[in-house]
């Protein structure tokens, strides 16, 4: 019988020990989501969008897409060299 009883009491003090660390896991997403939020906020009051741009900008990151080309120099970014351009797709099919 001793070994059975020391068998649950280890197990009793590990599942005590995760219930400490999920809850401490817990809290820490929820920093982590915090300071997240203020990353994004600090972000786009330093970018000084319009009202307009920013709720432009939410709208496409909700759908999972990524910040519109034109707002991409406000934010300080280029766009993505890989992806052609409007302009490029339409001199291709001008040459063919």
């Amino acid at each position: 019988m001793k070994p059975l009883k020391k068998v649950r009491g280890e197990i009793r003090r590990k599942e005590m020990q995760l219930a400490a660390l999920q809850a401490e896991l817990k809290d820490l997403r929820a920093q982590e989501q915090q300071l997240e939020n203020t990353e994004m906020i600090t972000a786009i009051r330093n970018a000084k969008f319009e009202a307009d741009d920013i709720l432009l900008l939410i709208s496409a990151l909700k759908k999972g897409g990524s910040a519109p080309a034109d707002l991409l120099p406000s934010l300080g970014l280029e766009p993505d060299a890989t992806e052609p351009s409007e302009n490029k797709e339409e001199s291709l099919h001008e040459t063919v």
